[in-house]
């Protein structure tokens, strides 16, 4: 059952010379900006809580005259369904997936807002994330104006070592300047090896191109990984250096191509190893669910001269591959 559109719902609760008040006003905001992110549940909340406190203004929703064509009771049974679909466990005996003091609290502003006690601040859009289309798409979340420009040339610059390294990858039989490059970072390159690495750069440049990902910027995120092989040594925070650059959470696309960003994503001084090779390193992880054997040009290279399994499926190596096209390393 789909939540109804905002035209559907204004046509439906529309009434002769009686204008919409500010709550309603605000649940209509709400409806038209899910129709452009359907599915969004952030977008979903934003109508529960506008439905709240806009029937917090009636003796009974449903007995109002905006519910004379069944608007009102449609919408209703489509929240309730929607959640019932998306969030079963909160439902079933679970334990909720909003802490009690939250609902309270939401309750308690939409019975304030009825009252004409509360005042929101009425805006039609609800940023949820910023998304380019222009070469493939990406949504950028938590980045401000002044962080954004580098982290789509960021973008830019990883898409384009995409477009490079499957064009070259192409001509690496008898081409000795690219055969160099592909023993660099994957070993020798036997036409097993070569194939795969073909498969594995078109799939990346597939992705780039048609695949919506999310990159989400949180600067004080800390990956806490385990010091050695041994899964109970001591844990350390961080890792590439002193800081987080990036990571997924799954290595498989099954989890969506959402990538968390920290700190050094683009604050690194060099932005092409900062940002383009980041992009460029976790999108390996969901595409081709690479591992992190080793990180640094320096490991890379040992690892093609030394484990060439283990280069094929190392998230650096391919990214500082793709970089190389770039950037001479």
């Amino acid at each position: 059952m789909a939540i109804m559109s905002h035209d559907e719902w204004k046509r439906r609760t529309s009434l002769a010379l009686k204008p919409r008040s500010k709550p309603l006003k605000f649940l209509d905001a709400c409806l038209k900006e899910y129709d452009k992110n359907r599915g969004s549940r952030p977008h979903f909340d934003a109508i529960v809580v506008a439905y709240q406190a806009w029937a917090a203004t009636k003796a009974s929703a449903e007995g109002s005259e905006r519910n004379a064509k069944g608007a009102v009771s449609d919408l209703l049974a489509q929240l309730v369904e929607f959640r019932d679909r998306h969030m079963p466990f909160a439902h079933r005996g679970g334990a909720p997936l909003r802490p009690n003091a939250l609902l309270l609290d939401i309750k308690e502003g939409a019975k304030l807002l009825g009252e004409g006690n509360l005042r929101p601040q009425i805006k039609v859009n609800i940023p949820v994330g910023i998304k380019d289309t222009g070469r493939g798409t990406v949504i950028w979340e938590e980045f401000d104006d002044t962080q954004l420009p580098k982290a789509r040339q960021g973008w830019a610059d990883a898409f384009e070592c995409a477009e490079k390294a499957v064009a070259a990858i192409a001509t690496v039989d008898g081409n000795a300047a690219e055969e160099q490059r592909f023993q660099r970072w994957f070993g020798a390159p036997t036409p097993q090896a070569v194939a795969t690495v073909k498969q594995g750069l078109q799939q990346m440049l597939d992705a780039f191109s048609s695949s919506p990902v999310t990159i989400v910027l949180r600067e004080d995120v800390t990956v806490h990984i385990v010091n050695g092989n041994d899964p109970f040594d001591e844990m350390e925070q961080g890792f590439k250096g002193d800081g987080v650059y990036g990571y997924v959470w799954n290595h498989h696309a099954g989890s969506g191509y959402r990538i968390i960003m920290g700190k050094w994503f683009l604050a690194d001084p060099d932005p092409l190893e900062g940002a383009a090779q980041t992009i460029y390193h976790e999108l390996t992880h969901k595409v081709l669910k690479t591992q992190d054997h080793v990180y640094g040009k320096i490991k890379c290279r040992g690892l093609s001269a030394t484990n060439q399994a283990h280069a094929l499926t190392n998230a650096d190596s391919w990214a500082f591959y793709a970089l190389s096209f770039m950037k001479n390393i």
